[in-house]
């Protein structure tokens, strides 16, 4: 720990020189009080005519007040450190330089241009004297996010947008206009200095995306609230002006007048509000956070929510803007001002609107209150005889038949007029007698809703009684079977296992299991920053259907196995399924598998391995490193399906490398079950390609499937 602290030290002098000159600055300033002569250190306009160009500099390091001086500190020790860990001491000095005075010049000159044209928010805020730290350090970090991974490129370049926009719109000072711009010319300047990312576009997984759309509803909720606090010349140009104040008219611009020093004039908390008005504005911003809380849990609820919230908000300020007399706001001459309030009113909502229906695909539909009784029947089938897969059956957007009987049940996702099962059925009762009513009650079931049922991933068992009925089938996968009371590490077979195990021992590495909720923070933080940054460096979005993800894994029956390095770095993650038998788990089944992209190689071999021999020791029967989609079409016979899963097989094999996994896991076992597709109509067999292609790759855009089908 020291060693870190150290090594830290003396890698940022830029952080440490920065802050201990706003440190020392804003000291002095709250002792000297109301005698420091801030004018000649802080910008406005008079900045430019006066031509005051230290007041550049000068106003990026104070800082005012007790609170503004600890957050600034502890931002820039934090941001800024960051920034020169990622782009080095020379880029952050000349980031944190150019930003900021650029930022600072292009405002002024926007508010000297306004001034002259005799808009009402130049006007409004001429005489306020500018002074922030955040906004060189925003410009800065803007910069550093080219250089870092897509995962927290995106996320840092999504907050700081939504913050910058937030402030811009509900607060409208000149210091929130500099930060904005900052922010736009720092990710200009990483685009020049680090040089374009090697991978433009990159794809998010479906909790990254609810996390992220969550993150920015919470800070477009502070809106209002840093509206009541504003002073009114601070609010005059701002959107939740439009949508909670009075539009601003020529003779009163609010208790501070035009010309008072920003210094001099304390806002005013009930300039142009009632109690009812303010009432109203704490509960639009309580009901954003909910939707917030509702977005990062996956509730539809909240997006739909938010999606009306968004589209009332640019009806009520077109409504306002429209309806008001232009006598007693607007005159004619000042359209420029009255284009810019219609498009910060309207664009910005509709903007956030279309993202949240564009990403709806994020939020899967849960079973409905109704259906709990039917949820209860087939969890306790779960229980009762599982198998390998059937667990899936639980994943949103998945869907389960249970026989009349209740007695069996097979577990399927509905996709373009198909029933694509996920494996063979389960139940009470699994002979082969009741496997063809099984199968036989689910395709009468099929039939009366519309829909044609394909077996997906079935078994010899479930195949075989589907072949004498006269269904055709075809070699999908091969599912990698062992007994962990019986697995060994010795023979040829095993020797890149022992490697493996015998490097990660040296190193002392060691495992360690347990489900999502007895994991510390600390530990389900690493794991969720891995998971994203392996998804988000793959081409494709991420798969699902039979393949989970972050939120499959937290599933209070899935066991997390992790590897962890003498620092408690998590270093690989693998998630495992649960197989029931008479309410006893008896087996497990492999799912997630991520790795972060500097563990050493063979950490998966050692997890894996270790994790057998952990399920060795606990006496379970079974171990099943599931089946690799897609790996084994290469020697089906040939069909038209069959082309069509080559097809999509050697589309996903860049990015996910099923061929590959296949070769992985037949280390550890050289016993193994094929996996078929069963069809009963030769003339679907296309449409049922696709609609396999939409089980895996629901949010796919159509722009990511074509380029999936041009695979070589």
């Amino acid at each position: 720990m020291r060693q870190n602290i150290k090594r830290w030290l003396q890698t940022r002098p830029v952080t440490l020189t920065i802050t201990a000159i706003v440190l020392l600055g804003g000291t002095a300033l709250l002792i000297l009080g109301p005698h420091a002569r801030l004018e000649e250190l802080t910008v406005d306009l008079t900045s430019i005519t006066q031509r005051q160009w230290w007041t550049f500099v000068t106003s990026q390091l104070l800082v005012v007040g007790w609170v503004n001086l600890f957050v600034s500190v502890v931002a820039l020790l934090a941001g800024l450190g960051w920034a020169e860990g990622r782009i080095g001491s020379l880029r952050t000095i000349i980031a944190f330089v150019i930003t900021g005075t650029t930022a600072t010049l292009i405002g002024l000159g926007l508010q000297l241009v306004s001034a002259r044209l005799d808009e009402y928010w130049a006007i409004s805020v001429r005489h306020i004297d500018t002074f922030d730290p955040l906004t060189p350090l925003a410009g800065t970090l803007a910069w550093a996010s080219a250089s870092a991974s897509p995962l927290w490129r995106r996320r840092i370049r999504v907050l700081l947008i939504g913050v910058a926009a937030t402030l811009l719109l509900y607060r409208s000072s000149p210091a929130y206009l500099y930060l904005a711009i900052a922010v736009g010319v720092g990710l200009l300047g990483g685009r020049i200095s680090v040089g374009r990312p090697k991978r433009a576009a990159f794809s998010s997984s479906r909790h990254e995306v609810r996390s992220l759309l969550a993150a920015v509803t919470a800070v477009l909720a502070a809106g209002p609230l840093f509206r009541l606090i504003s002073s009114p010349h601070q609010r005059a140009f701002a959107l939740g002006q439009v949508m909670f104040g009075e539009l601003p008219s020529r003779p009163e611009l609010g208790p501070c007048p035009p010309g008072a020093n920003s210094l001099a004039c304390p806002g005013v908390l009930l300039w142009d509000h009632n109690p009812a008005l303010i009432g109203v504005q704490v509960i639009v911003a309580v009901l954003l956070l909910l939707c917030a809380w509702g977005l990062l849990k996956g509730r539809r609820l909240a997006l739909w929510t938010m999606v009306v919230l968004s589209a009332a908000a640019a009806v009520i300020v077109t409504t306002r803007l429209i309806s008001a007399p232009r006598d007693e706001t607007f005159s004619e001459r000042h359209g420029l001002e009255t284009a810019l309030w219609l498009f910060s009113g309207i664009a910005i909502p509709v903007a956030f609107m279309i993202v949240l229906i564009w990403q709806r695909r994020a939020f899967p539909p849960r079973a409905r209150a109704g259906a709990a009784a039917h949820t209860r029947d087939r969890d306790a089938l779960l229980r009762s005889n599982g198998n390998t897969l059937s667990w899936m059956a639980t994943w949103p957007g998945n869907q389960t038949f249970v026989t009349t009987d209740g007695q069996n049940a097979v577990a399927y996702r509905a996709v373009n007029g198909f029933a694509i099962t996920i494996s063979d059925p389960f139940g009470a009762a699994d002979t082969a007698q009741n496997t063809q009513a099984t199968l036989n009650e689910f395709i009468a079931y099929c039939d009366s809703v519309a829909l044609q049922p394909a077996f997906y991933s079935i078994h010899d068992s479930t195949a075989e009684p589907l072949r004498r009925a006269g269904w055709s089938t075809l070699e999908v996968a091969e599912e990698t079977i062992l007994d962990p009371r019986t697995f060994t590490l010795s023979g040829k077979r095993a020797q890149d296992l022992r490697t493996a195990v015998n490097r990660a021992n040296r190193t002392g590495l060691r495992t360690r299991m347990a489900t999502w909720t007895d994991l510390p923070l600390r530990i389900t933080t690493q794991i969720t920053n891995i998971s994203e940054e392996w998804v988000a460096n793959k081409d494709l979005p991420e798969l699902s259907f039979t393949l989970g993800g972050l939120d499959e894994l937290q599933d209070a029956d899935v066991l997390v196995a992790i590897v962890l390095d003498e620092e408690d770095n998590v270093l690989a993650i693998t998630s495992w399924l649960p197989m029931y038998q008479n309410g006893i788990v008896t087996g497990r089944t492999l799912d997630v598998m991520r790795r972060r992209s500097t563990a050493p190689n063979g950490t998966m071999e050692f997890l894996i391995a270790d994790t057998i021999r952990q399920f060795g020791e606990d006496e379970l029967a079974l171990v099943s490193l599931s089946g690799s989609p897609l790996a084994q079409t290469a020697t089906a016979a040939d069909s038209t399906l069959n082309r069509l899963m080559q097809l999509l097989s050697r589309g996903l094999e860049p990015s996910y490398g099923f061929r590959s996994l296949a070769r992985f896991k037949a280390k550890f076992s050289s016993n193994s079950q094929p996996m078929y597709l069963a069809y009963r109509d030769s003339l679907a067999l296309p449409a049922i390609g696709f609609a396999l292609g939409r089980c895996y790759l629901p949010t796919a855009a159509p722009r990511q499937l074509a380029s999936l089908l041009r695979a070589k």
